[in-house]
């Protein structure tokens, strides 16, 4: 490349390690209100989330940097996605696939096509329904709720706030969210403070690896994601509908960014 160059104090593991700090009170709450149950699923996933790229990276005689923090994110991602309930077996599974299959099979970080955590929980659940079922996040408890859902906005409004998060994505997101449940007579309201659907607009949409680059293309990602997420979630009762959209519409990011891209002068 030609200089001059553009310096910014922006790196991609400082990025990373933010968007793992923000989760924490979120893991928190999980553990506050769960006790040893979500503690244990967040470290087997974690763990195994670590050792899969350790594993990895020796195989291929690369130099392991697990401080990076992306194999910590990819483990966190993956154990909000997993009931409470879940067998010590189905986080190790699903950290260990969703590193594995999910990012190091493609190339690793900055290289994967499909959201890894999202990409993990659709594997177990179409092998292990019953086992992989549900989410660690305690919305059924009302009190819980009511902690839960200002923590997640709190931190999908510090990565935004921090340039993290590209702001379009996730507001976007919610509002299709909504506005397809306000069509279908449903509690829009209720829909949207899931906390899943926030987890889903803040966390799992804007991966790095898997948006278009162009504000164009992100903005046509994102109410596609959404529209289709909604569609299998509320029309055809599908509850990690919203995953299936994300993954979907990941496919066609590199469409997005073929077609969507800015002409160049003359061209």
């Amino acid at each position: 490349m030609t200089p001059p160059f553009i310096r910014a104090n922006v790196s991609l593991v400082n990025m990373t390690w933010k968007i793992v700090f923000a989760l924490f009170p979120v893991a928190g709450i999980c553990i506050y209100v769960f006790g040893l149950k979500a503690l244990t699923v967040l470290a087997l996933s974690v763990f195994s989330a670590v050792f899969a790229e350790a594993v990895w990276h020796r195989a291929a005689k690369k130099k392991i940097r697990l401080q990076d923090g992306n194999a910590v994110l990819t483990g966190l991602l993956v154990a909000f996605l997993l009931p409470r309930s879940a067998p010590w077996w189905i986080p190790v599974l699903g950290g260990v696939f969703a590193v594995s299959v999910g990012r190091e099979i493609f190339g690793g970080t900055g290289h994967y096509v499909f959201q890894p955590a999202l990409l993990a929980k659709i594997f177990l659940l179409a092998f292990l329904p019953q086992e992989a079922a549900g989410w660690l996040l305690p919305m059924q408890i009302r009190w819980a709720a009511f902690l839960l859902n200002p923590a997640i906005l709190a931190a999908g409004f510090f990565l935004i706030q921090s340039r993290i998060v590209p702001p379009r994505l996730p507001y976007y997101y919610l509002a299709v969210i909504l506005a397809v449940s306000l069509a279908l007579g449903r509690d829009a309201l209720g829909d949207i403070l899931t906390g899943r659907t926030l987890m889903m607009a803040f966390f799992y949409l804007p991966d790095f690896s898997c948006v278009p680059v162009t504000e164009k293309g992100r903005v046509y990602f994102s109410i596609l994601s959404a529209l289709l997420g909604a569609t299998l979630r509320f029309l055809c009762n599908l509850p990690d509908g919203e995953a299936y959209g994300i993954l979907f519409m990941n496919t066609l990011t590199p469409l997005f960014d073929r077609y969507l891209r800015p002409r160049f002068l003359g061209e």
